[in-house]
């Protein structure tokens, strides 16, 4: 996160820490197969595969106040979640992303009917790679940019992103760009 981190445990619990002043740093006591720190919060995908966030969750559930215990979002069957700043996404096992907190602005984020294998998220920024290889990355009010070439890993940074390409291609670009580079191998 911005100003926290966590680690998943052995055992499948989380540990946190860094600035505890909204709550992120203190987990549930759930167990967790992945954890993503987002900018004041922190959303975890249960072993039941539900997402579970902890934090400022006036961010993460719209409600604009705080809850004082851990919240699940949205429900149903994820196979990853990712926090963001503001706003944390959900990957279905079977279905497309669940997106919540502040979105407002963005335009339709992810497909909902493909699958996603990864997701990145950041202040205003959103990457997601498709089971099938495929990639595109989106900024806050603009369209998505879809990238050409087969997509090993996207990542997604303030004002700017990343993929890697299969044979090590790695591309970088600035989002406000018009148009993505195509990404291949060596």
């Amino acid at each position: 996160g911005a100003d926290h981190t966590c680690s998943l445990q052995a055992d499948g619990y989380a540990n946190c820490w860094g600035n505890s002043a909204l709550g992120a740093t203190v987990p549930p006591n759930n167990r967790f197969r992945s954890l993503s720190a987002g900018t004041g919060f922190t959303c975890g995908l249960t072993t039941k595969r539900e997402p579970l966030c902890w934090g400022r969750d006036d961010l993460v559930t719209d409600t604009g106040i705080p809850a004082t215990s851990p919240v699940i979002p949205a429900s149903g069957d994820y196979s990853l979640v990712e926090a963001g700043d503001g706003f944390a996404c959900g990957a279905g096992v079977k279905s497309g992303v669940t997106c919540w907190g502040d979105t407002e602005g963005w335009p339709d984020l992810f497909s909902d009917t493909d699958q996603y294998a990864q997701l990145s998220l950041a202040a205003g920024e959103a990457c997601g790679l498709k089971i099938d290889g495929s990639a595109w990355c989106a900024m806050l009010s603009q369209a998505g940019q879809s990238l050409s070439g087969v997509i090993l890993q996207v990542s997604a940074g303030v004002g700017h992103a990343c993929a890697l390409a299969t044979g090590g291609a790695l591309s970088c670009w600035a989002l406000d760009d018009a148009s993505a580079p195509a990404v291949s191998g060596p």
